[in-house]
This record gives structure tokens, sequence and C-alpha cells, in this order.
């Protein structure tokens, strides 16, 4: 993959004004005005009230919930990390406020992705007054509806059920600061709207929106940023802090995205959803200790399985293509997502991994260039797909076996992406100062808004070091950074620059990875 490091100038002026008006050092004003145009900056750093939110249809959904208080309300709800944390939170209010309720959710990726008719029957017989999805929806397909729906959802392209009231910020064009909201960023909204104007109930669910928003991999800007600082900062519940305990791992997002919601996650990626939705609601110590034990167990198996997975994919895929696509009947399904998503960051590629299972290939496809999610909602509207969707970055699909050849095809030929790849450098510092650097005032890094990149110059790399499929490199005969994961032929670059001066773009962090790596001009 051809990197080009792009390094902007910067106005001193501005940088003084960012750094006197929002508070923060040279660096993080810098940082800031790298990313974001000075007029943007005021929403980044604005403050919200969660009990004001004019997202269509919310005070609607809400009065309507107010108004089935006395029935029995459905619940759908989809198996992974948003999908769970949206469950949780109304599954908490729904205690709180004595709702009755009825709970389904899919098993594990296996069952398949959110509603089913099963659901539908299932509920049927069970005579539920109401039906809630959360991060689905039901569509015209669906029969036996005789009850309205409630949908939270933020998925595109959806074609709802003629019954469906539904929350989704992209139905309006004129709410585009609520676009990046995950359905437990939404979930909060409308949650917070009813126990301001209905129900006035003390429930903590904070820290599941956090956990949704960061586990969705949403833009960590605007509303989210304050939905994940909330998050870290309130009381926290009793099975999050004994899963960190476990892990000696202290609270805050980075802990989050990479340790706890990976733990939540493997339970629908390889067993069963259930152990991770009764972790996020018990209030009992031992329940929740022994629920982080399963939790981190399956996790385990998890990155096991995920390996394995990779390695094959490895030996199957044709890397000379457009876009990369591969299917197999011994994949497990549950990682087919994690896989392409480090094989996208690999190659630069859109990728699409499936697996056969009967008549149909099911699979997760993931991108950094390309919005996935409208190339499959095109392959389901012009027949090539039986189903699909997603988001920018990531989505799935599913594929039958006589059609799987045609939509390959289709999609090699109507993805368009730039192969190359430009690194925008937002600091540059030297091998003395970089690990002293803080950038605290301007955090949570993550999705839309990247942990920093910096230029290390003219380096000497006087060794190299693999453990596993890391590389430490060393300079300067002291200064150890690590590039984690590295691809084949990542390997052969470095151990070619070894013994020469180099530059060096490593990413601010506790450990500061190294991004890429390039010989001194």
């Amino acid at each position: 993959m051809n990197i080009e490091w792009c390094i902007s100038d910067k106005d001193s002026h501005l940088i003084s004004d960012v750094m006197c008006k929002y508070s923060l050092n040279e660096l993080e004003a810098s940082v800031m005005l790298n990313r974001f145009a000075y007029k943007q900056l005021s929403q980044f750093f604005s403050s919200y009230d969660k009990k004001v939110c004019d997202i269509i249809n919310i005070q609607a959904l809400a009065k309507i919930i107010y108004d089935f208080r006395n029935k029995v309300i459905g619940i759908i709800s989809d198996y992974d990390a948003d999908g769970i944390t949206s469950a949780a939170m109304w599954i908490k209010f729904f205690r709180a406020c004595n709702i009755r309720y009825k709970l389904w959710m899919p098993k594990n990726r296996t069952v398949g992705y959110g509603a089913t008719q099963q659901a539908i029957d299932e509920f049927n017989e069970y005579q539920i007054d109401l039906l809630l999805t959360l991060d689905c929806s039901i569509t015209k397909s669906f029969h036996d509806i005789n009850y309205m729906i409630c949908t939270i959802d933020h998925h595109l392209g959806q074609k709802l059920h003629p019954n469906t009231i539904c929350v989704n910020p992209h139905q309006n064009s004129d709410l585009d600061k609520y676009k990046d909201l995950s359905t437990a960023g939404l979930s909060y909204f409308v949650i917070e709207y009813l126990k301001s104007h209905y129900f006035y109930v003390d429930i903590e669910i904070d820290t599941l929106a956090c956990i949704g928003t960061l586990g969705d991999i949403m833009p960590v800007t605007g509303i989210n940023r304050q939905i994940i600082q909330a998050g870290v900062n309130a009381k926290q519940l009793i099975g999050v802090k004994i899963l960190c305990e476990l892990l000696q791992k202290e609270i805050n997002y980075i802990t989050f995205m990479y340790y706890v919601i990976p733990c939540l996650n493997a339970a629908g990626r390889i067993s069963d959803v259930k152990y991770s939705l009764e972790f996020l609601l018990t209030d009992d110590v031992t329940e929740a200790y022994n629920l982080a034990k399963i939790l981190i167990s399956l996790n385990e198996q998890r990155k096991k399985i995920e390996e394995e997975t990779y390695k094959d994919v490895c030996v199957e895929l044709d890397t000379t293509t457009n876009i990369l696509i591969a299917t197999s009947e011994k994949w497990h399904s549950g990682v087919l997502g994690i896989v392409a998503s480090r094989l996208t960051k690999e190659f630069n590629k859109p990728v699409f991994l499936f697996r056969k299972q009967l008549d149909v290939h099911k699979g997760s496809a993931r991108s950094n260039n390309v919005h996935i999610g409208h190339m499959i909602q095109q392959s389901v509207q012009i027949g090539l797909a039986v189903n699909g969707g997603g988001h920018k970055n990531a989505g799935g699909a599913t594929i039958s076996v006589d059609k799987f050849a045609e939509w390959s095809s289709w999609m090699q030929k109507n993805i368009i992406h730039n192969m190359s790849s430009v690194l925008n450098i937002d600091l540059i510092a030297t091998l003395q100062n970089v690990r002293k650097i803080d950038l605290s005032k301007i955090e949570p890094f993550g999705h839309g808004h990247p942990a920093p990149f910096i230029l290390i110059r003219n380096i000497y790399l006087c060794r190299v070091t693999q453990y596993n499929n890391h590389l430490m490199c060393t300079f300067d005969q002291k200064y150890n950074f690590f590039m984690f994961r590295c691809s084949a032929q990542q390997r052969i670059k470095i151990t070619r620059l070894l013994n020469k001066y180099v530059n060096v773009v490593v990413q601010y962090s506790s450990y500061f990875p190294i991004i890429d790596i390039q010989m001194t001009c």
C-alpha cells in the first residue's frame, strides 16, 4: 500500500486564539486546527441538554410508550454491543417503571441479524400490545402484525412496515448533528425524554450509551463525544467495574473500546448473547463476577478463532483484484467482520468475507474509503443480493449461491476507490519528547477523530525484534516502539530499512504504535 504523508502549515495566530478560547495547550490547539475548520470547534466542544432533543418523532414515540405503560411491550434487539446496550437501557427503564415486557434477541450470529418472522410469531403467541425494535427494523415483508411498532434505528434504506413510527435521524435532512448517533445514543435521548416528561425514575444509563456508541464505531465527535465522556465519568455498572478489575485495566474510554466491548461482543459472536445482557443488567456482585469470567473466556476463544480464520483467509484471498472477496463453508461467521477489518487496513481495499450456508453466502464487509453500506443496498435493489445493508465503513449481505458470481462481478466493476492513502501528520516531535506529549483535553480519540499522528524525523533504526506477528523497532540504541499485527509486506519493508536513518510516524497513545516508516531522503 502506498502511503503519502501530508504536513500542513499552521497559522500561529489561530493556534493562539484556539488555545485561549478553549483552554488548550499549543499541541492540542494545533491538532484541532489540523482536523477541523475553526467554525466547527464550537460544536466539537459544546455541551448539550440530554432532556432536550429535536430528533424527529422522539416526542411521539415517547408518548406511545407512556400510553402503553399498562400493556405488554415486546422488544427486539440485535446481538452486537449497540443492540445489547440499547436493550439493557430499555429493560432497566421498564423495570423501574413496572412496565411489563417480553424480549427477543438473536442468540448469536448463526440465528441471523435483527428481527425474524420467528420472533413475530412468538410475540403473537405471547399477545404483546406494542413492539419496540432496537438497531433493526420490521420491514414490509413481515406478516401477521396487528399492533403498532416503535423503531429506534440508525441504518439507511429500510422499507418499514406501515404500522411503524420510527426514530431515525437519517429520515430527515435537517438533523445532521444527530446522524452519527448509534441506536444506544438514540435510545438514551428517548429514555431521558421519558424520564423528564412522564416517568420520574432514577436509573443510570450513561455508561450503556457510551459503550453502545463506542461499540458501533460511531464518530467520537459532537454529541457522541459528550455521551462518551458522560459514560466514563458516570457511576459504573457493577459488571463493568468487576470486568475492568479482572482485566487489570483502569476505567476509561480506551478500556471500553479495546477490552470491555470485545468481551461483550464475544458472546454473540461465538456463544450466546444472554451472557452479555445479563452481565449489563445484574446488580449482584457474585453473578457479575461469574459472568465477567465467562465473557473473558469467550473473548479468548474468539481471539484464537479469529487468528485461525485470518491465516486461512490469507491463503484463499486473491489480493490483485479491485476489492477482496472470499467465501468458505468452514469459516466461523462470528469473526468474519473482525478479519475483514484487519485485511482492509492491510490492503487498503474494501473486503467481503462470507460463509457458505446451504444455498446462500452470508458475510460481512469492511471498507475505509467507500460507503460500503450504500453499495450493498444497491446490490439488493437490483436483485443481486437477498438482503443486506450497513454503514459507511461496515456492512453485511446475504447472496444466493446462484447469484454469487454475478454479484461479485458487479461489485468489482462498480466499487471505485482510491488505492493510495494519505496520512495527515498532526504533530512533529523528537524521540526524547514524544512520550511527554499531553493531549488529554481533546480526547476521546476514535472513529472520526483518530489519535493524532506524530512524525519523528531522521532517527537510526538499529534493531528489529519479532514477537509473534508484532515487531519491536529500536531507534538510536535505546528507544523502542512497536508495530502491531504486521503483514508480511510490512515485515519485509522494515527489515530492508534496518541500519538506516528513517522517518517514523507513530500514533498518540500509551504505546505510541508505529504507523509507517520511510527512509530519510
